[in-house]
């Protein structure tokens, strides 16, 4: 029973839409982002701070066509076994670091920046019905307290390295640069209006839910997203505003102007977060006896292979036990799209 005097902590649990059908949607955060660039890098990490004090993120990097080809057979071995196949809603980052550029901090986009192989395996995984790009951000960092970093005798180092941000993946220093969302600025304002057009250029659409890197957005910014065309927001439930105060919305409905879409889901494998498939399954359990849809967090880093094979295996491994398990216990599961659910939360009868 729930306590009178937490009334109001539970009132989006209370007030929330409910649905008639089991729902599941993935949300990956993450894509198109490249943290760490070379083994070279690694190695001075390893040097500098220990191995002992790397955190999953120290070896994360730009997934590669072999990521995007085990994800994909993954997700095909399932094709037949739903309604509508399992999808990946990949919220991509549209910028990253230019090291091609020493003299200034700049920033080159996804059509710069990426090769053909990976955007024909991205139109591919589109066209198939198993991936539905959205938007993360800009560069995922705060760019203002970025820029102050790369002008430091530290930060040159690490960018001479190819690892501007590498120290902000050990642990003890995770909140260096939080996060591209944190501060009501014109210049995040800017590149928040250039990352909407560089997505749209991409992917010839524009996006219609973003999920704040770090789950930090700071309230004023709002009207911005609103008014680009932003109709939802990701992980509202893990969301935190400028002042690190979480916010409090009603599930599934509009507020603000805006969506609020809760994660109530997770799978990570990785010794520091142990979120295996039992879990996930534990999870969506929970979520469908509240009639709602379960929204699990799997990021891009779980599946990045490039300098951690052994984790994106792993990872795949239990994406798979969690899709074989939905199949025995909930055979009329539908996987959708964040874009879909937005579409269900808009009707009245879903």
């Amino acid at each position: 029973m729930i306590n009178p005097l937490n009334l109001y902590k539970y009132l989006p649990y209370l007030l929330r839409k409910r649905f008639n059908k089991k729902y599941i949607i993935i949300e990956s955060d993450d894509w198109g982002m490249s943290q760490i660039t070379s083994d070279r890098g690694i190695e001075f990490l390893k040097k500098k701070y220990g191995k002992d004090k790397f955190t999953r993120w120290t070896t994360d990097a730009l997934e590669t066509c072999e990521d995007l080809h085990l994800l994909f057979d993954v997700l095909n071995k399932y094709k037949s076994s739903f309604i509508k196949p399992p999808v990946i809603t990949a919220n991509f980052i549209t910028h990253n670091i230019d090291y091609n550029a020493g003299s200034s901090l700049s920033f080159v986009p996804l059509s710069n920046f990426l090769n053909n192989s990976l955007r024909e395996l991205y139109n591919k995984g589109i066209k198939e019905g198993i991936l539905c790009p959205q938007l993360h951000g800009y560069c995922h960092f705060n760019v203002l307290e970025l820029n102050k970093y790369f002008m430091s005798k530290e930060g040159k180092e690490l960018f001479n390295h190819g690892i501007l941000t590498g120290k902000n993946t050990i642990k003890g220093y995770s909140n260096m640069f939080q996060s591209e969302f944190s501060q009501y600025h014109s210049t995040i304002m800017n590149n928040f209006d250039l990352s909407v057009n560089e997505f749209q250029n991409f992917f010839h659409y524009k996006p219609i839910s973003l999920i704040p890197p770090h789950f930090i957005l700071d309230e004023k910014l709002l009207p911005m997203l609103i008014e680009h065309g932003i109709l939802a927001i990701q992980a509202s439930s893990r969301l935190v505003n400028s002042n690190n105060k979480r916010y409090r919305k009603i599930f599934f409905k509009s507020n603000q102007g805006i969506l609020w879409i809760p994660r109530n889901a997770r799978l990570d494998p990785h010794p520091d977060y142990n979120y295996y498939s039992d879990q996930c399954i534990s999870a969506i359990s929970k979520a469908f006896a509240d009639r709602i849809p379960a929204i699990i967090d799997f990021h891009r880093v779980n599946i990045s292979g490039r300098f951690n094979s052994q984790y994106r295996d792993k990872s795949l491994d239990e994406l798979d036990k969690v899709l074989n398990k939905v199949k025995n216990k909930w055979p009329d599961t539908i996987f959708i799209t964040t874009p879909e659910l937005i579409q269900l939360c808009q009707t009245t009868i879903i």
